[in-house]
């Protein structure tokens, strides 16, 4: 199975983690790697890539970053030449549980396609200009 890493600046990943399992049931295979606060980057790398080397399968890993370039995200871009990995920033819950359910029955290069798709992805807007006329649907899926 598909390991999931999840990295960011602080605990925001752990507790992404810990909302996960209250939604979806406890998980396992997935994993936290948060950057301390004064933590260098060189010592972040290290971090990660022990527990890279821990987790990892021949299926491949997936590593959700909080944002792009930072510490966590440019080491796990700097460690994916020696792993078969993929690399996701703007890491947010709908994209942790689709991956948490959906990485049993998919490659990871069809994982890849999947996170693509906008409305996995979790991200809608709405915009009311007569406050209590709109209503938006809150859901993850269509339905």
């Amino acid at each position: 199975m598909i390991h999931i890493v999840v990295v960011s600046h602080g605990y925001f990943c752990r507790e992404i983690k810990n909302s996960l399992d209250m939604i979806i049931g406890e998980t396992s295979g997935i994993t936290s790697v948060p950057l301390i606060p004064g933590e260098a980057p060189e010592s972040y790398r290290v971090k990660l890539e022990e527990e890279i080397d821990r987790v990892y399968t021949e299926d491949g890993i997936v590593v959700l970053s909080d944002i792009l370039s930072g510490t966590p995200y440019n080491s796990a871009c700097f460690l994916a030449r020696n792993y078969k990995m993929a690399i996701f920033s703007g890491m947010n819950l709908p994209m942790l549980i689709t991956i948490a359910l959906e990485r049993e029955n998919n490659s990871l290069s069809e994982l890849v396609e999947l996170l693509k798709d906008e409305d996995v992805i979790g991200i809608k807007s709405i915009i009311n200009n007569q406050m209590g006329k709109t209503h938006g649907k809150s859901s993850v899926n269509q339905n």
